[in-house]
């Protein structure tokens, strides 16, 4: 099960953009293998003029964001470039784990 806390500045949540939050957070993670941490999402509003709402996901250390007029766009946005931030770092991990091995292997 997923931990997920929803933080709200100038705006507030509504029942609707919390469930979409949700499901689009437990679908992008799950793929990616990263259901178990904990995510803490941020809403504000930027500008009122022309209502940009910036939305924040973080977890783990890593955190994404992204700025839009509509909250589910930004969210989804926000999965996506989440995930590959993650997913990234979890290659290059295994990049250095591999290079480590390869030259332990070696005897002088």
């Amino acid at each position: 099960m997923t931990k997920i806390n929803f933080n709200a500045q100038n705006i507030s949540w509504t029942d609707a953009m919390e469930v979409y939050a949700r499901e689009a957070i437990e679908k992008g993670m799950s793929r990616a293998a990263l259901e178990d941490m904990a995510y803490t999402v941020k809403l504000s509003i930027v500008d009122k003029k022309t209502k940009l709402i910036k939305v924040e996901l973080s977890g783990a250390g890593f955190r994404a964001q992204c700025t839009n007029k509509d909250f589910y766009i930004a969210m989804t946005a926000v999965v996506s470039k989440f995930k590959s931030l993650v997913l990234r770092h979890a290659k290059k991990t295994l990049a250095k784990k591999r290079h480590i091995v390869a030259f332990d292997d070696v005897v002088v």
